[in-house]
């Protein structure tokens, strides 16, 4: 038995489009390896799920919550900066681990600001690689990136 994480970088090698790297690995696993693939998955689409949700006043499946406000409505509930419900149940991950919204305090809801803060400092630098590359390539007048190192040479 290998670990499922090893089956799909073994995968990777060969097959670096993720999909197929996916199938690769589905295919060499067993029994017990394809259990952890199908628990990690779940997680992963269940966090997909309540990410979506926390950008709305809907449920993962697309229901509107019943403790959520629409728009602008009065009542003294909580919004974001948009307007927008918040919904108290989502889970949130803060400095002791997960909890709803509606359980959170000003501490937890610093340590959350803090954390959106990193991504998007993080991805504020994938970004700007990815411009310096679009430079690149258009400089060099290559088509593609692969066709940079042709171009170059």
């Amino acid at each position: 038995m290998h670990s499922h994480r090893e089956l799909i970088a073994r995968a990777l090698e060969d097959h670096p489009v993720p999909q197929d790297a996916a199938a690769k690995a589905l295919a060499d696993a067993d029994d017990a390896e394809l259990a952890e693939f199908a628990r990690e998955g779940a997680v992963y689409l269940a966090r997909m799920l309540v990410r979506r949700a926390r950008k709305s006043s809907t449920t993962p499946t697309g229901q509107r919550h019943a403790d959520a406000h629409p728009p602008g409505a009065g009542g003294g509930r909580w919004r974001s900066a948009a307007d927008d419900s918040w919904d108290l149940t989502l889970p949130y991950y803060t400095a002791d681990g997960w909890k709803p919204l509606g359980d959170c305090t000003a501490d937890d809801l610093e340590f959350i600001a803090e954390q959106y803060e990193v991504r998007a400092s993080q991805n504020g630098a994938h970004a700007r690689r990815f411009r310096s590359l679009a430079a690149e390539v258009r400089a060099a007048g290559a088509a593609t990136v692969a066709a940079l190192e042709a171009v170059a040479a």
